[in-house]
């Protein structure tokens, strides 16, 4: 990698996802040099510094008038990340910015207009779709070993009085917003598209806020039904993921890494006949002995999800390797979360 391909980054917020995650990977990629961060709290900037050695500022706009970055990395709460998206792309910056990408499809579409107007990259970090569980859940659907899928059930469970500020529905708060973006990019992964949302309901039962944290969604993909639950007021917990076909079952036990896969031992359907008369045989309900072959099965390590991106973005911006997750995508789910919100508010 040649002196010119380092690419200067401004950090925006200093929170949770930003320390964890998305500092870690940068400063592990020979790509990325974090020139600056940003953050109102002093001794979150003081913090970094002692870490990492970069300088840090109260706002973005002081930073943007002190130096020009090659990316900024928006890892603020959702109520800015559309004002500091388009500031920073008015100076020139390309932007990945977290999930969920915006508070509504408007200020979206905004971000991507002024993303074009620049001729700068504008990218939102769906790292859900490229989980070890969803990637194999990806795979068995499309190899048929389950046969013909039908139902695909997505779940998120805990037992939590959420008080932070993703409580507040004013901060883009609420699990359809937050969790909601993870699993419905999740299920449009899985089936390489949008769906059609058929229900949805978002209820407030724990949180100590405004925002719902129970949240139970319908989406539709062609002949497969996938069912969104994100329950943060369950007092058990029972698998992740789950999928049903005609031939078996794929279940992902909850903080489990190895899927139970059962399958029909030949073929059920073999010499079974129709009897439409009124009379059913024997006066008795159809039943048989199923005989199912089960396996578990391993979830195949992967990338860690953040190192994916930041190696895919470097070559996007400096080569214009095509994204992992392009605007396109972006658009049809937060027009999917937003009517989701109005089917659970009974506005449609």
């Amino acid at each position: 990698m040649q002196q010119t391909d380092i690419l200067s980054v401004v950090v925006v917020g200093l929170g949770r996802i930003a320390w964890s995650t998305h500092l870690p990977a940068l400063m592990a990629h020979p790509g990325y040099r974090v020139s600056a961060v940003i953050d109102p709290v002093e001794e979150r900037l003081a913090e970094c510094k002692e870490k990492y050695g970069t300088d840090g500022y109260r706002t973005l706009d002081e930073a943007l008038g002190k130096s020009a970055f090659d990316l900024a990395v928006i890892v603020s709460p959702t109520c800015f990340h559309a004002e500091q998206s388009i500031m920073a792309l008015e100076h020139g910056c390309n932007v990945f910015c977290d999930k969920p990408a915006a508070m509504n499809i408007q200020e979206l579409l905004r971000m991507r207009a002024v993303a074009q107007a620049n001729g700068r990259i504008l990218e939102v970090y769906q790292p859900s779709r490229y989980s070890g569980p969803l990637l194999f859940l990806k795979e068995l659907i499309h190899s048929g070993e389950i046969g013909d899928v039908f139902l695909v059930k997505i779940l998120r469970e805990n037992f939590t009085f959420r008080n932070d500020w993703q409580a507040l529905k004013k901060n883009g708060g609420g699990m359809l917003l937050n969790y909601g973006s993870h699993m419905v990019d999740q299920a449009n992964f899985l089936f390489d598209g949008p769906g059609k949302v058929l229900a949805c309901t978002a209820d407030k039962v724990l949180s100590k806020g405004d925002a719902d944290d129970v949240v139970k969604m319908l989406i539709r993909y062609g002949k497969v039904t996938v069912d969104i639950d994100i329950n943060q007021a369950s007092a058990d917990r029972m698998f992740s993921f789950a999928a049903y076909g005609s031939r078996g079952s794929a279940v992902l036990p909850f903080k489990s890494t190895t899927w139970r896969v059962r399958t029909l031992k030949g073929d059920l359907a073999e010499g079974k006949e129709l009897h439409s008369e009124l009379a059913a045989p024997g006066r008795a309900y159809p039943a048989a002995e199923v005989d199912f072959t089960e396996k578990m099965v391993a979830t195949p390590e992967v990338q860690a999800p953040v190192a994916r991106y930041y190696e895919n973005l470097h070559k996007a911006i400096t080569a214009g390797e095509r994204l992992l997750n392009t605007l396109d995508e972006t658009e049809n789910l937060v027009r999917m979360i937003d009517l989701a919100g109005e089917l659970a508010r009974g506005n449609v």
